[in-house]
């Protein structure tokens, strides 16, 4: 299964994000005739295409290293690949707002689509918790993740804040419990009726 993974991840080399097409294949040297801009608009400079590609080359290696591509935009061991993902994040908002001025195209978001990259991290996550939800479950038989779980305490820590944000919502509440939380409640209809 590894080994099929690795033949299904892109590699640096494999990704001009000037003419990439998932479909056709291919890789970097046979698209390099294709111009070096990253767009057919040619919006960048050369050293501008050089620096996204070279931060997408880390990002790949990031994803062999951690199995995804969710890189924390506080982290002290990747600090420029952490906010180089984050502004991509918003330059992708901004492209599908319509404003001019995003750096993201469609070609870099299907790149960076090819290579596993989630545009909404705090989704991902949700979905992350939920699945080890199930595992926890399947392996437990209940649902009652103890607060001092020492194998996943991301998952202790994630299923309190679900059931706090609950109770915000019976009381009428938009998720804000008392100052410690972000106003608004990522419990949606159908997160509860998944936890139930």
């Amino acid at each position: 299964q590894q080994q099929q993974q690795q033949q299904l991840e892109p590699v640096a080399g494999d990704i001009n994000p000037v003419a990439w097409d998932p479909a056709q294949g291919g890789d970097f040297e046979e698209n390099l005739s294709a111009g070096e801009q990253l767009d057919n608009e040619n919006r960048f400079r050369h050293y501008q295409a050089d620096q996204w590609t070279t931060m997408l080359e880390e990002l790949i290696q990031f994803k062999r290293v951690n199995g995804h591509c969710n890189v924390p935009h506080t982290s002290k061991t990747l600090p420029a690949l952490g906010r180089w993902v984050k502004r991509q994040r918003y330059q992708y908002k901004l492209m599908q707002e319509g404003k001019r001025e995003s750096t993201m195209t469609p070609e870099r978001a299907q790149v960076l689509e090819q290579v596993g990259f989630v545009w909404d991290a705090h989704s991902s996550t949700w979905v992350r918790r939920y699945q080890e939800l199930q595992a926890y479950y399947e392996e437990n038989g209940h649902t009652n993740v103890p607060s001092n779980y020492p194998r996943n305490p991301q998952l202790s820590t994630w299923c309190k804040f679900q059931r706090r944000q609950y109770k915000n919502l019976q009381r009428g509440g938009n998720g804000a419990g008392g100052g410690r939380e972000p106003t608004g409640n990522s419990l949606t209809p159908a997160r509860i009726q998944a936890l139930e």
